[in-house]
């Protein structure tokens, strides 16, 4: 667990412009780097040299610009699986609100973090597209933006002032970068699907890509319903609807489908066939085949034999 740091800055606003605190700068203490709350949002420099960690459940979109090269960073959002960055300077990672974020790091690193409310991020997205729905896609970009690197600096810099910096200035540049988030990592939020409805034909194929590619590793129901550009609360059903059985069950066939072409191989043990086809042990495998399949690994084999 994490003791919660003071964050009380000179920058600040009334929390009624903001709609709630930023609780993600909470575990960022104050020794890590300047940071200020504006109208628009919040921003925090960070630069720790020691290893670290942060687990969250941010109450805004958070997005953080790497301003130097790091590597050997542990990224994961609302699963215990995580993935490892080597970031470039540039490389942007967006954490979605009201999602279970963790991140731990061995080396040393160098950031800008900002803190955007949904409230805000809608209001600049119908600025963009009058009648949008928009969402920030999670995870980390494939590729170093140079436009967020150049605004990250900007904000470092602002930061770093003598004076403590400018707040209007700090509220432009975050306005800016939110807009620019908008037009590059945001996905329209599709209607919500009607009673008995379905995904659309593109979303459908998005969604089997997407578990065809990942189902091996833990998966949440918020990063599904994110690929389908659709809300938690109507991915399910729609889903469901679709494919005939609801997404936990989809995915457990998918890895009994992987388990047996693996069992054909008679080098792979089961307790590598589990590991490689995405179970969480030997027995667990075991369990779900004679639940859906109604045989065992070793009875496959069997079979595959005669």
């Amino acid at each position: 667990m994490f003791e919660c740091a003071d964050v009380n800055s000179s920058h600040s606003v009334d929390d009624d412009h903001l709609g709630a605190k930023h609780n993600v700068f909470q575990i960022i203490p104050e020794s890590a780097g300047p940071r200020a709350s504006t109208f628009r949002g919040a921003v925090v420099y960070e630069r720790r040299t020691e290893s670290g960690s942060h687990t969250y459940r941010p109450n805004s979109y958070v997005t953080a610009i790497y301003l130097a090269p790091s590597r050997g960073i542990d990224f994961a959002l609302g699963t215990d699986e995580f993935l490892t960055l080597s970031a470039s300077a540039g490389t942007v990672t967006v954490s979605p609100a009201d999602i279970d974020c963790r991140l731990i790091w061995s080396h040393p690193r160098e950031t800008i973090t900002v803190s955007i409310p949904p409230s805000s991020l809608q209001e600049l997205a119908q600025s963009e597209i009058p009648g949008s729905s928009l969402e920030l896609r999670p995870g980390p970009s494939r590729q170093p933006d140079a436009h967020a690197l150049h605004l990250a600096r900007l904000m470092k810099a602002e930061l770093s002032r003598k004076d403590s910096g400018n707040d209007l200035y700090l509220d432009s540049l975050i306005t800016i970068f939110g807009i620019h988030l908008l037009r590059n990592y945001g996905v329209a939020i599709e209607a919500p699907a009607r009673r008995g409805g379905r995904l659309s034909i593109l979303a459908a194929r998005r969604v089997q890509d997407y578990l065809g590619d990942n189902f091996s590793r833990k998966l949440s129901i918020a990063e599904l319903a994110g690929v389908a550009k659709l809300s938690k609360s109507h991915f399910i059903q729609a889903f469901t609807n679709t494919f005939g059985q609801p997404p936990h069950q989809y995915v457990l066939n998918l890895r009994l489908d992987c388990a047996e072409r693996l069992l054909s191989n008679e080098d792979v043990s089961v307790a590598e066939v589990a590991y490689l086809s995405g179970f969480s042990s030997q027995s667990h495998l075991t369990s779900v085949m004679r639940k859906l399949r109604q045989n065992t690994p070793n009875q496959f084999r069997l079979l595959k034999r005669a």
